[in-house]
């Protein structure tokens, strides 16, 4: 049985624009167009397994062709493009079929763009969204070990704004007291200054 509630909705780029009966041989087909320009149909059995991703559903049938993953399980489709990202933060282009080289920050972290009109992207928060789940809907990703370029997933986890700033405390990675404070407006030796200018040195 179609579901023809899908009629009109866009599942990455490809979006199902009718439903098609076939007399002849009792099938029930989607008609899709991609936004490469590629219109296609697919039998409804078959539609479920493109809708939830498992034959790739950010891309049309002839892109899922020309567009293929690396010979390694650890790669996951990077929804709405055509690129992936593994389980330890490797980033993989299904169009020029190579690898690419992340950039690293001056704050430490891997960034990588997705295309010419992509804005800067984290690649560590690409992991966790691919690999992790985050049933609390937390907004932060944290590397556990303190180290910013080690994108392992087991590396990562998903934690609160409050519980990132504990964590970057308990290892050293930010102090927020004294001349270490951002907003310290007072050196120690002003401090000290004040703390004699008061006492009778007679």
């Amino acid at each position: 049985k179609p579901i023809e509630s899908v009629v009109g909705k866009k599942f990455g780029w490809v979006e199902v624009v009718d439903i098609e009966y076939s007399p002849n041989n009792r099938k029930v087909y989607y008609l899709c167009s991609c936004e490469c320009g590629t219109n296609f149909r697919i039998r409804s059995e078959n539609f479920v397994k493109f809708a939830d991703g498992k034959t790739n559903s950010e891309i049309c049938l002839k892109c899922f062709q020309n567009y293929k993953l690396p010979p390694d399980d650890t790669f996951k489709w990077i929804p709405n493009t055509r690129y992936a990202i593994s389980s330890d933060g490797k980033v993989w282009s299904g169009k020029r079929n190579k690898l690419l080289v992340p950039i690293t920050e001056s704050s430490g972290y891997s960034v990588i763009k997705l295309g010419a009109n992509s804005k800067v992207i984290k690649v560590h928060r690409l992991v966790a969204e691919a690999f992790i789940p985050n049933a609390e809907d937390k907004p932060c990703v944290n590397h556990i070990n303190g180290i910013k370029s080690d994108n392992r997933v087991e590396n990562l986890e998903w934690v609160t704004y409050s519980e990132n700033t504990r964590h970057a405390l308990d290892i050293g990675l930010s102090k927020l007291y004294g001349e270490d404070n951002p907003k310290c407006k007072l050196s120690y030796e002003d401090v000290e200054f004040i703390k004699n200018s008061g006492k009778d040195t007679t």
